[in-house]
């Protein structure tokens, strides 16, 4: 028996950014919450502790850092009727290619948070959605031309769907994405999916099944000499919704980010 409500007005969204075995951090840069939702500031966690940070329109110079064990961020939004105006995706520019800004997150889970709930088998939270992400790589020589392909495996060992999953990777210096260089399960992602700005590359993946593995292809020009770079891929997802069962008031949302290990280009 399901206990969801039909409708949520407040959504208090918990982040889990997850250390790996690879010595590679997992960051959330806090710069804005979005174009509809207003933001509380006197509910927020940070590791279960409450910290008063202003990350309405405008946002923060703040990183959330996993290193050595994992951070938990907690926040609280609610809907509101109008589009907040002065609202700047490219607000604050500073960036990092080991996690996502927090506008990124909450833009690609869209406008109504209420359909993320709705399409979640139950809204219990006994179901979680648990990805893994795991990158290799190889390079290419055809006529004189040198490309390099990273592959990135995901995978939902977890007991729920994973929902709302967003990919990134800041390309490394040295290489250029190809035209149509992207892939999924060896099929042309959606030019709609795909989102490049400068170095960073954004792709909205499909929900992935339980026990389902996914495969995530990028095909890159290798310009000039070897750069010596290393490339880390990161991912978002929504692994579960828990409903107020006594209220249609709030959703009570998990969003997961991980990140792959690296892979050096030379």
């Amino acid at each position: 028996m399901e206990n969801r409500a039909a409708t949520n007005t407040n959504f208090i969204l918990n982040f889990i950014l997850f250390t790996q075995s690879y010595n590679l951090p997992n960051e959330l840069i806090l710069d804005n919450t979005g174009f509809y939702y207003a933001y509380d500031p006197s509910k927020t966690l940070v590791d279960n502790s409450l910290i008063n940070l202003s990350i309405g329109n405008e946002g923060v110079f703040m990183i959330l850092k996993a290193l050595n064990t994992n951070k938990t961020l907690t926040i609280n939004l609610s809907n509101t009727s109008t589009q907040i105006t002065n609202y700047n995706l490219n607000y604050k520019c500073l960036d990092t290619p080991y996690g996502f800004k927090l506008s990124d997150v909450i833009n690609n889970l869209g406008m109504d948070f209420n359909d993320i709930s709705m399409n979640f088998k139950d809204g219990t939270g006994v179901g979680d959605a648990n990805l893994s992400l795991t990158q290799t790589g190889f390079f290419v020589l055809n006529d004189g031309n040198r490309t390099v392909t990273f592959n990135f495996i995901i995978e939902n060992n977890g007991s729920e769907v994973a929902r709302k999953v967003l990919f990134k990777d800041i390309l490394p210096d040295g290489v250029s994405l190809k035209l149509s260089g992207v892939y999924i399960n060896s099929v042309y992602a959606s030019s709609s999916d795909v989102k490049l700005n400068s170095k960073s590359l954004f792709v909205k993946l499909p929900d992935i099944e339980i026990g389902e593995t996914l495969t995530l292809t990028i095909v890159c020009a290798l310009n000039g000499e070897p750069c010596n770079e290393f490339n880390v891929g990161v991912i978002s997802y929504v692994s579960k919704v828990i409903q107020d069962a006594t209220t249609a008031q709030t959703a009570d949302i998990t969003i997961k980010q991980i990140t792959s290990n690296s892979k050096e280009i030379q």
